[in-house]
């Protein structure tokens, strides 16, 4: 089976609103808003429901696993931006995460790093997909993180 070059549009968008939503989630609960940061966590879990149910029937080139992967890989970058642009301190709350632990910004960068690893090696997305959804959720963290702080 060949790799994946990019994503289908539909589930494109869906992965675009997961990077998005994990962003603003993790921001917001490290900045101490618990509402917001709930209602990103179910647009976090709506789009990733979405995109598992947009997958092709029957041989498909692209797993519900893999989805799994994607939003653990933007749940890991949006924890270290929070981690890194809104300290704890500042929250007043510690730093929980449902997809593992994310206690210390180096604990997210190490599961990031270890996450991409993982998407790249995938044998259902080219090394290229693998590093442009990196990228897309590196930077949906970053812009979540700095906006929350006023950069």
């Amino acid at each position: 089976m060949a790799k994946l070059l990019n994503l289908p549009t539909d589930i494109a968008r869906e992965a675009r609103t997961m990077a998005w939503s994990a962003s603003w989630y993790a921001s917001n609960k490290a900045a101490g808003n618990a509402a917001e940061a709930a209602k990103c966590w179910n647009e976090l879990e709506t789009s990733t429901a979405a995109a598992k149910q947009l997958l092709p029937q029957g041989e498909a080139a692209l797993s519900a696993q893999t989805i799994e992967d994607l939003r653990d890989l933007a749940l890991s970058a949006a924890w270290y931006t929070a981690h890194s642009r809104l300290s704890t301190a500042d929250a007043g709350s510690s730093l929980d995460c449902a997809c593992g632990d994310m206690s210390s910004a180096e604990v997210a960068k190490a599961q990031f790093d270890s996450r991409s690893a993982f998407l790249a090696a995938s044998l259902e997305i080219s090394p290229k997909l693998a590093s442009n959804l990196k990228w897309m959720c590196w930077n949906a963290a970053w812009c979540a993180a700095n906006s929350k702080r006023g950069f």
